[in-house]
């Protein structure tokens, strides 16, 4: 569940995209993680409610890239499906929803159909899912979507479920100016995909090399919890193993590698262990965030 620092620099908003408002507001607040498209709402909708309970968001489901919906003798329904991925320092949103096909509770396949789906659970992976991204100012209830990534159909889909949000300002204080949503390439530290508001466009990048790298070894990173936003940086988290963190609005960005504390870094592959269950993965016992001024690392003994 994000935590959401709401400051007075997002209450002014985004000079250029985001408007103002003088609601009151918690000074932070708990995000649920998933959200909903709501098909009669004609502008973004938040409840902010006072910790420890938690707010949640909608937006309009017009604004929602979706395909045409299966047709009633077909044995798939539609889900759309929103999350918020990443929160920047001073509490702007990054959203993500998937128009997803699932088997409909019931429905009887053809073995031939069967075979040649792709699924996760009764989902339905064959086709990719159409992807829209939002930026969202919780405050203002201004919303900014983002253009799509272009994807070749023959390569991996970029999801982006693990993209930072990071935001910066003219003056290094007050409203932000221009925002920045980037990730590292799944498996390659040295090349990063990012959007840059002020471009208005998604690019690859090389990432310049730097001596706190990762040591040289077999062993890639796996970024495997929502990624931070703090001191001027981005920081992707392995769990098992450490933090990167990198600039993205530097040309090119330069990534620097921070290693877990002694003690804590699991051997390669700790993360896809073969017969291990997903609740006892060790991302939901590891975490790595923000408190007090200070980047942190948590851990709690497995039940």
């Amino acid at each position: 569940m994000p935590l959401l620092r709401l400051s007075a620099a997002v209450s002014g908003g985004l000079r250029r995209s985001f408007s103002t408002t003088a609601a009151s507001h918690p000074p932070w607040s708990m995000m649920t993680r998933l959200v909903s498209a709501d098909p009669g709402a004609q502008s973004a909708y938040v409840r902010l409610a006072q910790p420890p309970r938690a707010s949640d968001l909608c937006v309009p489901m017009q604004l929602v890239k979706t395909a045409p919906l299966p047709g009633p003798g077909s044995n798939l329904a539609q889900h759309v499906v929103g999350e918020v991925c990443a929160a920047s320092g001073d509490g702007l949103l990054f959203l993500l929803y998937s128009d997803l096909r699932f088997v409909k509770h019931g429905a009887r396949e053809h073995w031939a159909e069967a075979f040649a789906r792709r699924r996760i659970g009764r989902y339905d992976l064959t086709r990719f899912p159409d992807i829209t991204r939002f930026v969202l100012n919780p405050l203002t209830r201004q919303l900014s979507r983002l253009p799509d990534i272009a994807c070749n159909p023959a390569a991996k889909m970029v999801y982006g479920r693990y993209m930072g949000l990071l935001t910066q300002a003219d003056r290094g204080h007050g409203p932000p100016d221009r925002f920045a949503i980037a990730v590292p390439e799944e498996g390659n530290l040295n090349l990063m995909l990012r959007f840059l508001s002020e471009k208005d466009e998604w690019e690859n990048v090389v990432v310049s090399p730097s001596p706190c790298q990762p040591p040289s070894s077999a062993r890639q990173m796996v970024i495997n919890q929502e990624t931070l936003s703090f001191g001027g940086r981005l920081w992707f988290v392995d769990v098992t193993w450490g933090v990167a963190s990198a600039d993205p609005f530097s040309d090119p960005p330069e990534l620097s590698f921070t290693e877990l504390p002694r003690g804590s870094v699991l051997p390669d592959g700790a993360q896809h262990s073969k017969g291990v269950p997903w609740n006892h993965a060790p991302a939901r016992f590891r975490r790595v965030g923000v408190s007090e001024g200070r980047l942190r690392f948590a851990k709690t003994n497995r039940c």
